[in-house]
């Protein structure tokens, strides 16, 4: 007897061992909706950089909203596929808008993001289609009014970031057009996958992803241990080191193409605390 796939049950490599336990699909086989909310903490400093250099790095059907990046630390606790474990992140976005087929999409393409935990990077890139690489991350802690944090990799230190709560953003009525624009629907990701045969130059999956803002739970699911979502706006400042490749063989050419987007100024910076049961089910390809 061989083994053999249950029908309806989610598999992730190594899939001989049976179903996996991932975000969207828990041990006894069902959809994960968490039993309780997960905490995000998230500090965002956004940036205006050079338009052409981001246009380099936008797939076909892309077109910059604004020359602007926001660059977000991300602390998640009391995670329930993770038996109430977190992990940190870092995300690099850009507003863009989406030419699709049958409707454009206002939302935030995100080209790469670190995590420090390989489970959620394994299970992003597969199921939900995200550019998730490793990074060891620090987790930005406040003392006082000013919150840092930084990431690195290899040892390399390549990005800092400084948060200080006690002072106004550097254009408040920018800042809040881009972080609440209310056409905005959602992340965009470039899912690739390459085929396994040498040269190792094709692709088995590509193609874009898109995950609404808006998740619409099961009716059974009781929302109503969610705290209010928490927001300041305040100013904040980044601190980015070009790596040699020997620094950082796997990801400078990554780290300089972020080190030399062509700087201009500070919008704001951003810290908000939300709470959510969101299993981003409702992720997916769009072409």
């Amino acid at each position: 007897m061989s083994f053999e796939y249950e029908e309806g049950r989610m598999y992730m490599m190594p899939v001989v061992f049976g179903p996996a336990v991932t975000p969207r699909h828990n041990k006894d086989g069902k959809r994960f909706i968490y039993d309780k909310p997960t905490k995000t903490t998230h500090y965002r400093v956004v940036c205006e950089v050079s338009a052409e250099k981001l246009e380099i790095i936008l797939p076909k059907k892309f077109e910059l909203l604004g020359p602007y990046v926001i660059v977000t630390f991300s602390a998640l606790r009391d995670i329930a596929w993770l038996a109430g474990r977190g992990y940190d992140i870092l995300h690099i976005e850009i507003p863009v808008v989406f030419k699709g087929e049958e409707r454009n999409l206002i939302g935030n393409f995100e080209p790469v993001l670190w995590e420090n935990l390989c489970d959620a990077i394994l299970t992003g890139r597969e199921q939900l289609g995200y550019s998730k690489i490793y990074g060891d991350i620090d987790t930005m802690t406040e003392s006082g009014n000013i919150a840092r944090g930084s990431i690195s990799t290899f040892g390399f230190k390549f990005l800092e970031m400084e948060v200080d709560l006690s002072k106004d953003p550097e254009d408040k009525e920018l800042l809040q057009k881009i972080l609440f624009n209310p056409d905005y629907k959602g992340k965009l990701h470039y899912k690739y996958f390459p085929a396994t045969e040498a040269p190792f130059s094709k692709s088995d999956a590509e193609y874009v992803c898109f995950g609404p803002n808006d998740w619409n739970p099961p009716a059974d699911c009781d929302l109503s241990d969610c705290p209010k979502a928490e927001s300041v706006l305040c100013r904040g400042k980044l601190i980015w080191a070009k790596p040699k490749w020997e620094e950082a063989p796997t990801q400078a050419h990554i780290i300089s193409f972020l080190c030399e987007m062509g700087f201009k100024r500070y919008i704001g910076a951003q810290k908000q605390v939300v709470y959510s049961h969101n299993d981003i089910y409702e992720q997916r390809r769009i072409y």
